[in-house]
C-alpha cells in the first residue's frame, strides 16, 4: 500500500483541531497540569486503549475523535513536566 501525502495545509487544519479540542477540553476539565507522570501515562493507556476499541468498532469518525484525545493527552503530560508541574 503506497502511502498519501499529507500537505501543509492539511497539517496547518489539523492542528487547528488539536487547538480547538484542546480548548474544549480544558473548559470542561480546567486547567490543572498532571500531578504525576503516572497520571499523564494512566490518561494516556485510557485514551489510546478508547482509540483502540474504536479501530474494533471500525468506527473511522471516532478513531479521528480518539486520536485528538490521545494527542491532547500527550501535549497536556507534555506540559506538566516540561514547566516542571508535576510532582515525581
Amino acid at each position: 500500500m503506497k502511502r498519501k501525502k499529507i500537505t501543509v495545509t492539511e497539517t496547518n487544519r489539523a492542528l487547528k483541531d488539536l487547538i480547538d479540542h484542546l480548548g474544549k477540553k480544558v473548559e470542561k476539565k480546567g486547567t490543572d497540569a498532571f500531578a504525576s507522570c503516572h497520571e499523564a501515562s494512566g490518561v494516556l493507556d485510557e485514551e489510546v486503549r478508547e482509540f483502540k476499541d474504536e479501530i474494533h468498532a471500525n468506527n473511522h469518525t471516532n478513531q479521528s475523535k480518539e486520536l485528538l484525545d490521545v494527542a491532547v493527552a500527550a501535549l497536556w503530560g507534555y506540559m506538566s513536566i516540561k514547566l516542571e508541574k508535576v510532582d515525581w
